[in-house]
Parts: structure tokens; C-alpha cells; sequence
């Protein structure tokens, strides 16, 4: 039997909820996953790559690489591709989480098969990855399942559900509705939603 700070504390968890975010690559089926503080909202994504690079099949080099190919270099005595200082600097920054955002690295990961994802109590599923197409949102959904028993953990109503974006303007799988959810799953395709706010665009 659980003692009464056991409970405390387990309802303490459950009024919390979940909140989580992660990675997850539609190509090799790996998943990175770890919980985050929702107010403070750290660690970021680009955050998390960079300070555990292995994870994702790069080194710290080759970051510091993919800085300085996008410029950030010293900008009076840099030179075109070279890390130094300033490279250096841009990738603590990452690191730190004073800088949220990269948009070159992101661009590599996502060249990879990366899709960033959320996964919380208040909403559901997010994610997306700019050059994803259906049939890659499709095996996305399959890993999250997988990992994440979304088809039970998620409420599935109008407050709560899956969302994967694909490449800008032409793909989106917007889920609200279990039976949609497991279909989607088995077929890659949609089936009509009980919800009005559950499309497929």
C-alpha cells in the first residue's frame, strides 16, 4: 500500500501531466525522447542536438562545420567555411540554450529523416519536418505508436490531438479521433473524423 506522500505525489504527477518532447527519424525509426520543464520550456530542440550530438549521428565538429558553412564565422578575419572563434561561440550559445534556434543544422537534420515532436498532456501530438512527405508522416505515426502508445495515452477530442506536418503548404495529417488515429496507422490514409477541427490537408 502506497504511504500518503506516495499518493501525494503521484497526483501531483498526474495534475502535471505529461510533457515531453523529442526527435524522431521516419528514415532509420530511431527515437530521442526526454521530459522538459513546460514554463521554463528547456531544453530546446537544437538545444538538446547540441549538447548530445552522438544521438543523431553527428560530432561536434561537424556541427561546428555546419556553422561555419552558414556563416557564422568572425566576420573581419573569418574564413568562408572555417570554424573559429565566433563559431565556437555560436555553438556554447546553442548549447546554453541562449540561442533557441539554427536553422542550417536544422535544415541537415531534417535532410536526415528528423522530425521534432511534442507530446503533451494539454494538447496531444505535435511535429513536423519541412521535407516530410505523407508516406514519411505515416512512418512517423508508426514509431510514435510504438514508443508511445498514443492510440491509448492520447484523449482524442478537440483539445487533444496528433498533428504532423510535412513539406510546407502540401502535407499535414491532422488527427482528432481514435478510430482515424488507428487506421491511419494500418493504411497511411485517412478515413472521415467524428471531429469538425480533424482534417487532412
Amino acid at each position: 500500500m502506497k504511504t500518503f506522500t506516495q499518493l501525494r505525489e503521484q497526483l501531483l504527477d498526474e495534475a502535471a501531466g505529461t510533457n515531453q518532447k523529442g526527435w524522431i527519424n521516419y528514415k532509420t525509426k530511431k527515437i530521442v525522447l526526454w521530459n522538459f520543464n513546460k514554463a521554463a520550456g528547456r531544453p530546446w530542440h537544437i538545444q538538446f542536438v547540441s549538447n548530445n550530438p552522438k544521438k543523431f549521428g553527428l560530432t561536434e565538429k561537424k556541427i561546428l562545420n555546419i556553422l561555419a558553412e552558414a556563416g557564422w564565422i568572425d566576420p573581419k578575419e573569418g574564413k568562408n567555411g572555417v570554424p573559429d572563434a565566433e563559431t565556437q561561440k555560436n555553438l556554447e550559445y546553442l548549447k546554453s540554450g541562449v540561442h533557441d534556434q539554427q536553422d542550417e543544422l536544422r535544415q541537415h537534420l531534417e535532410g536526415k529523416g528528423w522530425m521534432e515532436f511534442y507530446n503533451e498532456s494539454s494538447r496531444g501530438i505535435t511535429g513536423g519536418n519541412n521535407r516530410a512527405s505523407t508516406k514519411d508522416l505515416h512512418s512517423a505515426a508508426k514509431v510514435l505508436e510504438k514508443v508511445l502508445s498514443v492510440s491509448s495515452s492520447v484523449k482524442f477530442d478537440k483539445f487533444h490531438e496528433v498533428i504532423l506536418s510535412g513539406a510546407v503548404g502540401s502535407t499535414r495529417v491532422r488527427i482528432a479521433d481514435r478510430f482515424a488515429w488507428k487506421t491511419f496507422l494500418t493504411t497511411g490514409k485517412m478515413v472521415k473524423q467524428k471531429s469538425a477541427l480533424a482534417a487532412f490537408r
